[in-house]
């Protein structure tokens, strides 16, 4: 990676450079995989708000790194992988906190790391990441299109399931209802497969990825595609989980709130999108309330004179 590019893609991650060849202090490879594997292990339990600027600390320091011509081949290798690691997280963390076009920001930024890897897993990665931002902005297709360059070569295991999963959340919002649950079957078909290194690591962003959680991710698809009653039982199988990821609570009271919207059962899709609301409050899970705002302008307009519609929307007026 050349100066030019690193001074680039630093001033994303946040960095300050000094004059002349003043620099904010670099990392090693050993530390800089050390404290990856850390935020790794904690996403699953810590709040968007809070990983998010530590992710970007981390991007910020192995970018400048990469600077250091003492790091050898092999270590300058490992920083670039880090720093795409460490713009995934903070790009998903973004996500969760509802701040899209950062995330977007973060997200190319990795997808540009990835690039210059030399590894195709890791671009999958990265295409697959970026996903995110266009499903949650009203764009599936453009989704779909990430997700099908990242499928191309997504390594098996947790990896591949998250990309299947992806796929069928956005098949079924565009009402695609067979290739939805081709790509749920899919994504079934992955569990136990193994875990990666880095951002797929054992224990790391993809901690928890087991029946319960899977439950939580089906209910939101079958929600989507109408399939309520369905949803609804995989749901509360998934709020069951003996440990609960931080935002998996609110989240599936989301899911259950769009599930009823389909439905078009107003008054139950208003009660689970307010204690939603607190829940996704109280986590720090940003997605999550915009998801409600969404839920909310999409609930019919002769709805409005109900009691349960005017206490979702003035509880959303104090957010």
């Amino acid at each position: 990676m050349d100066r030019r590019a690193v001074i680039r893609l630093a001033g994303v991650a946040g960095t300050v450079f000094l004059a002349g060849d003043g620099i904010m202090t670099g990392i090693s490879a050993q530390v800089a995989e050390r404290e990856r594997d850390d935020l790794a292990t904690r996403w699953a339990f810590t709040s968007p708000h809070d990983l998010e600027p530590q992710a970007r600390d981390l991007l910020a320091r192995a970018l400048a790194s990469l600077r250091d011509p003492g790091h050898g081949v092999s270590g300058r290798q490992r920083l670039l992988e880090v720093a795409t690691d460490a713009a995934l997280l903070a790009g998903h963390a973004a996500v969760a906190g509802g701040r899209y076009p950062v995330a977007w920001e973060l997200l190319t930024t990795a997808r540009s790391l990835a690039g210059q890897t030399g590894r195709p897993e890791l671009v999958s990665r990265a295409s697959g990441s970026a996903s995110t931002v266009l499903a949650h902005t009203g764009r599936p297709q453009g989704a779909l299109d990430l997700l099908d360059h990242a499928r191309a070569t997504a390594e098996p295991g947790v990896w591949a399931l998250w990309v299947e999963m992806a796929a069928a959340r956005q098949y079924a919002a565009l009402g695609d209802g067979r290739a939805s649950y081709g790509a749920l079957e899919a994504a079934y078909g992955q569990l136990g497969r193994g875990d990666g290194h880095g951002f797929l690591s054992a224990g790391g962003y993809f901690a928890g990825w087991d029946a319960f959680y899977m439950a939580g991710q089906s209910g939101m698809v079958l929600g989507l595609l109408g399939a309520t009653n369905e949803a609804l039982a995989e749901l509360r199988a998934a709020m069951g989980a003996p440990t609960i990821r931080a935002r998996a609570t609110g989240r599936c009271l989301v899911d259950a709130a769009q599930a009823y919207t389909v439905a078009g059962e107003t008054e139950m899709a208003c009660e689970a999108a307010v204690e939603a609301l607190g829940e996704c409050q109280r986590t720090g899970y940003g997605l999550g309330v915009s998801r409600i705002r969404q839920l909310r302008a999409r609930l019919p307009a002769n709805s409005t004179g109900l009691a349960c519609v005017r206490e979702l929307g003035e509880q959303l007026r104090l957010v």
